[in-house]
Formats: structure tokens, sequence, C-alpha cells
């Protein structure tokens, strides 16, 4: 159950794992040129992931997945308690129990649970990236919102051009104008002290074979022939 519930995470823990044996986290077959199919699972994280993911890779899935959903409500709850106090006159306890109550109900974030998925920590990451640019903010909510900006990226990627618009925010004048130059210089130390840290720790292998699986998955059939769907079929 937990298997067929958790697929996201069993192949960060398998990636783990692998790392933990001394072994590449990525498939054989793509870092050897083989293009995946829309409806293959498969490690494709930039290496820090899997390397972090090797400091739990024996914990049971069960309990990775219960502690990844706790940590996941968690950081839901406490984005929402902390916008309700910025947020007069709203209560803060009656906004995290609305936000919790209605989050089962919105997809992205129910199936990232369930699934296992990073994304599931995207409202405690964006979260921290909305307060550094309220009115108000000080320079630890700048240096946090850099942080999990960094942290969303370094996994994902494409999270990177929130780091973009903070800097478009820095060109017209406002009061938020350093908060907003403060995260984005607290993300670029971050991934440089994570990607570092992985080159140091691991070397470059890991990266090259990254690159070998970008290579691969661009060649992707990303269209299942199963889905019949018209944006799919266009």
């Amino acid at each position: 159950l937990f298997r067929e519930l958790g697929f996201d995470l069993a192949l960060l823990l398998e990636a783990g794992q692998r790392v933990a044996s001394g072994a590449s986290p990525y498939d054989p077959a793509m870092l050897a040129g083989a293009s995946p199919s829309a409806e293959d699972l498969f490690y494709s994280y930039p290496p820090p992931v899997a390397q972090a993911a090797s400091l739990i890779a024996g914990v049971p899935l069960g309990v990775a997945l219960a502690g990844w959903a706790l940590v996941a409500a968690g950081g839901l709850a406490l984005v929402a308690w902390l916008l309700a106090r910025r947020g007069r006159p709203a209560d803060p306890v009656i906004a995290v129990l609305a936000t919790m109550a209605l989050a089962p109900f919105l997809f992205p974030f129910a199936i990232g649970v369930l699934f296992g998925n990073l994304d599931a920590a995207y409202p405690l990451l964006y979260g921290a990236v909305l307060l550094a640019v309220l009115p108000g903010s000080g320079r630890g909510a700048g240096v946090a919102a850099g942080v999990a900006l960094a942290l969303a990226s370094l996994a994902k990627l494409h999270p990177a051009v929130i780091g973009l618009w903070l800097l478009v925010r820095d060109i017209a004048p406002h009061a938020e104008r350093s908060t907003a130059r403060l995260a984005v210089a607290a993300a670029l130390v971050t991934v440089a002290v994570v990607v570092g840290g992985s080159l140091a720790t691991f070397g470059i292998d890991p990266w090259t074979e990254y690159g070998s699986v970008i290579r691969a998955g661009s060649g992707a059939d990303v269209v299942d022939p199963r889905n019949i769907a018209p944006v799919s079929l266009l």
C-alpha cells in the first residue's frame, strides 16, 4: 500500500540507497542514453536530493511517508499562521484551521502528500518568499526566503525564476527593495554551499551523470498513448 501511495518518495529513498552504497542514483539505461517513455518512473532530480536522501535511506517507506506528510502539513500551517499574523484583523488560529480544512481538497497539495512528492513542500518554501516581500519584513525574513528559494531550485530547477521576479521587484522604488536583494544573495550563497558540499563529498561524477539524464530525458515521448484527452493529443 505504501509503495503504491508514496511512489515518488520511494524513488528518492531508492536513489538514496544507491548513493549510500557508492553507486549512481540514476538509471543505468538513461546514463547510456536511452530515453524514457511517458509512464516510466525514474529518479531525475539533481544529485544533492539523492545525496540528502541517503541519510534516511534506511527508514521504512511508511514511516518516511508519514513523516513527510507531517512536514508538509506543518509547513502549510506555519505559513498560514504567519500570514494571518501579518494581515490584521485576521485570527491566526481560525486562519490555520480553515487552511488545513481546505488543504485536502486542493489536489496539487493533497496528491503531493499522498505520493511523497517534493512539491508538497512548496507551500512552506514559497510562503517564506511571500513573507519576505510583505511590507515590514526584516532581514531574517529575507535570509529565510533566500534559503527556501535555493532549496526549491536545487530540487526542481524551475523555481529559480522566482529569483528573477525578486530582482525585477528590486528595480522599482519601494520599501522592500533591500529585502528582495538580500533574499537573492542568500539564495546564491545557499546554492554555492550545497553544490560545493556535494562536489567536495561525492565528486563531479554525479553532476556529469545528471547532465546525461537531462539529455536522455529531453528525448522522451511525453505523451502516453493511453491518454486521449484533447490537450494531450494537441
